[in-house]
């Protein structure tokens, strides 16, 4: 696979200043509010267009059949497009932005997108939930085009509230019967391709230092990268499109990582009625990804 060009860089540009935002609040904490409005403002604006360059580098990357996307773009691209406007929206809560962790994600696909239309995104806050030591927070990404919904996108995201946070209690896993899709491979550099890609450029992602004065003692892939990698080997393998997929973090996918083998439990007999139940699994057998689809 090419490596992402650097120049990519420069079509960044307000995931960048999102990122600018969130340094400047964290440096100037008396700006973030102390209590959360009783109601989140819901966001709208129009997305910038990426260029053909830059989705067909992302293209490539995620593993798309371009045959796929001859005449539309691929809808989960509009998850790094309306993050600047997530962003946004957050930074009316009481939450230290620097610390969010994405926790998973949901696409529905009503119709395809045609390359080059121009695009609204609506942005809403669905629910908020407090637990001793972490905020969980759900957003609702509507996806606009001639005034009509072509897809709705869901994004949950945690942020730490104390040290008691990081305490995870694991519930059994409970046994099924899964069968292979697919594979796709991680690799070392990785990380950096899809900052260059999206616009996230936090640096456990792809900074080795920082990766390893992580508590994952390395850098990690971006969740958002695991789940649109997922969703193309998906599609691939089953030659069909996915009309909803929802996905939850398990773990995350250290870098460099290996062969990733993702999963599902298909009951033939009603495969186009019924959700489908999703797994993931990097090259050790660890779970990463949990979820479920329909076509």
């Amino acid at each position: 696979m090419e490596r992402v060009p650097v120049s990519l860089l420069l079509e960044q540009g307000p995931m960048l200043k999102s990122f600018a935002g969130v340094i400047g609040r964290e440096l100037v904490p008396f700006t973030i509010a102390n209590k959360n409005p009783q109601a989140f403002a819901e966001l709208e604006a129009e997305l910038a267009i990426p260029s053909e360059r830059l989705v067909n580098h992302y293209m490539e990357w995620a593993g798309c059949d371009k045959g796929r996307y001859s005449a539309s773009i691929p809808t989960h691209i509009f998850f790094q497009l309306a993050m600047p406007l997530c962003i946004k929206q957050l930074a009316q809560s009481r939450y230290r932005l620097s610390k969010v962790i994405n926790q998973g994600c949901r696409m529905t696909v009503i119709k395809p997108i045609p390359w080059e239309t121009p695009v609204t995104a609506k942005v809403s806050v669905s629910s908020i939930r407090e637990v001793p030591g972490k905020a969980r927070v759900t957003q609702n990404i509507g996806i606009y085009y001639d005034d009509e919904l072509a897809a709705e996108l869901q994004v949950h995201t945690l942020f730490p509230l104390s040290i008691a946070s990081k305490r995870r209690h694991k519930e059994p896993e409970v046994q099924q019967s899964f069968s292979v899709i697919g594979h796709w491979s991680s690799s070392d550099h990785d990380g950096r391709d899809f900052a260059l890609l999206s616009g996230d450029f936090n640096p456990i992602h792809w900074s080795r230092w920082i990766g390893k004065m992580s508590p994952f003692g390395t850098r990690v892939l971006h969740g958002m990268g695991t789940f649109i990698r997922s969703i193309e080997v998906l599609q691939n393998n089953l030659q069909a499109n996915i009309s909803d997929i929802d996905a939850r973090f398990t773990a995350p996918l250290k870098l460099p990582g290996g062969v990733n083998t993702l999963l599902h439990q298909l009951d033939s007999s009603a495969a186009h009625q019924q959700r489908v139940p999703l797994r993931l699994e990097d090259e050790n057998g660890r779970l990463l990804m949990l979820g479920s689809y329909r076509l």
